[in-house]
Order: C-alpha cells, then sequence, then structure tokens
C-alpha cells in the first residue's frame, strides 16, 4: 500500500514509478513524526537517495523574502 495525503490508495491504482518522495512519516511510535531525512529525496535512482530539502528551503525564503521587498517597495 502507498499512503498518499488522502489516506490509503491501493497499489492497482498507482500508475508509472515514483521518482520523488515529498514527506515521510514514521507511524511506528505512539504518535507519528516526519522524517526529514527522507523528506525531498529521489527514489530509486542510481547510487544514494539525493536530499532537495536545502532547495526547497532556500527557494521557500526566496519568494517570501521577494514578496516582503516587492510589499515594502509599493508602500513608499
Amino acid at each position: 500500500m502507498i499512503v498518499v495525503v488522502g489516506g490509503f490508495v491501493p497499489e492497482n491504482h498507482v500508475v508509472g514509478k515514483p521518482v520523488f518522495v515529498w514527506m515521510s512519516m514514521d507511524w511506528s511510535g505512539s504518535f507519528p513524526s516526519l522524517r526529514f531525512d527522507r523528506m525531498f529525496t529521489t527514489v530509486n535512482g542510481s547510487g544514494q537517495p539525493t536530499s532537495y530539502l536545502w532547495l526547497l528551503i532556500v527557494g521557500l525564503l526566496g519568494y517570501f523574502g521577494y514578496k516582503k521587498f516587492i510589499k515594502k517597495k509599493s508602500d513608499k
């Protein structure tokens, strides 16, 4: 079974191959926790999985920084 945001999806409903893990949760404990080491990593590539979490964080900081800069500039 594959878990998506809406819940479990039967494997015969999945089309194609996975390429990217955007969120990973550990359900083994009493409270589910995020596995940051697996978030935004490649799947089934050659060699070790590559994480792109840093790229997401830099992109989000740039986006929100740009929006704040434009808002301050338009307020003047």
